[in-house]
């Protein structure tokens, strides 16, 4: 992110605002965000960047650390959501395509006010966890209601998901009271969390809403992926799968139709970070570690993956083996799954991949 071609708008988007570097979304008052390709400023943030955490006023409103002036403050959220309001507003006549790609809940743990979490007698954090959750829920609630208002809501799909399992182990600015994800009990109910590689780092929940599509209270266990969405969007508007060759996706329109027989599953999921490799096929996750052996487990019966069946199950380990080797591409920015470091520049050296320029994002 932050290299030109990253600029959204030369992936095939129209319009973008919002940030292009992930470390500048780590600050609700950057100094900048980007209005397609030009960079929309922010003077009054330019003494924050260096200070994550803020306070509160009496009232719960945040006072956000080096801007001098708390009312010229914009807290990034507000500003993109407000954005996303306009260019729905903006194509209500015409198909349009909204990704919505908010930061919130997320570290260093800031809200625009405290709100009705202002006087428990909870830590800061906590306090600061529940009013980044609630902005959040405020934001999905205004874009339903806009939808209703524009009399579109039966016309659209609304997806909702998260990119990653919970999170909430690093987030908190004193480390001598209970981690933000016990108090709130936010885990889930399988080993793993983002930064790791077992299934709890994957698994999210998706929320589909379509009024007169999808009934309410439907639940399904289909299992799909990112990469399945393109698929999905191309069946649903009446799109040819030619019309999106080489992916790996596979269309979840059935689900969403309530056609559950006709649905085609993944042979199997495949994800890959810090050289360790993971693949879920049925109710199997299997991991490997940075080159080494293949574990397996039973999701269905031990979802904290402790009770590892690799040596009952040799055919299936063989096949889940040809499958992580079948699904990982080298990269010039990553060493592979049990490649050393050394290793690693010697075959960049080879491939003549020169060194990455720093990214700084303007």
């Amino acid at each position: 992110m932050g290299q030109p071609d990253a600029i959204p708008n030369r992936q095939g988007f129209d319009q973008f605002f919002g940030y292009l570097n992930q470390r500048k979304a780590h600050s609700y008052f950057p100094p900048f965000l980007w209005d397609n390709a030009a960079r929309h400023n922010y003077p009054a943030h330019a003494g924050h960047e260096h200070h994550p955490q803020s306070s509160y006023d009496a009232d719960g409103f945040v006072i956000p650390y080096g801007v001098t002036d708390p009312k010229k403050a914009k807290f990034s959220f507000n500003e993109i959501h407000s954005r996303s309001l306009d260019f729905i507003r903006e194509h209500q006549e015409e198909p349009f395509f909204l990704y919505l790609a908010h930061t919130l809940p997320h570290g260093p743990a800031i809200a625009p006010n405290l709100g009705p979490y202002r006087d428990k007698p909870w830590a800061i954090g906590h306090k600061e966890w529940a009013a980044m959750v609630t902005r959040l829920d405020q934001g999905v609630g205004d874009v339903l209601a806009l939808l209703e208002q524009l009399d579109l809501d039966d016309n659209t799909l609304v997806l909702f998901a998260s990119d990653n399992g919970h999170s909430t182990h690093g987030y908190d600015r004193d480390k001598s009271v209970t981690p933000i994800g016990q108090h709130f009990n936010s885990f889930g109910p399988t080993r793993g969390r983002k930064g790791d590689t077992y299934d709890g780092a994957f698994r999210v929940p998706a929320v589909a809403r379509w009024p007169g599509r999808i009934k309410p209270g439907t639940v399904s266990d289909h299992a799909w992926a990112f990469w399945d969405f393109l698929p999905t969007a191309a069946e649903l508007v009446g799109l040819p799968a030619s019309s999106v060759p080489n992916v790996d996706g596979v269309s979840f329109a059935p689900t969403l139709r309530g056609k559950s027989k006709s649905q085609r599953k993944h042979d199997y999921l495949y994800w890959e970070y810090n050289q360790n490799q993971a693949v879920r096929t049925g109710g199997w996750f299997a991991h490997r570690k940075n080159g080494g052996s293949v574990e397996l487990y039973d999701l269905t019966t031990d979802p904290q993956q402790k009770d590892d069946l690799a040596d009952r199950q040799p055919m299936l380990i063989r096949q889940i083996g040809l499958w992580m080797d079948e699904s990982h591409t080298p990269s010039d920015v990553w060493p592979s799954p049990g490649e050393s470091s050394q290793e690693f520049k010697v075959r960049l050296q080879r491939a003549g991949v020169s060194p990455r320029v720093v990214n700084i994002d303007g």
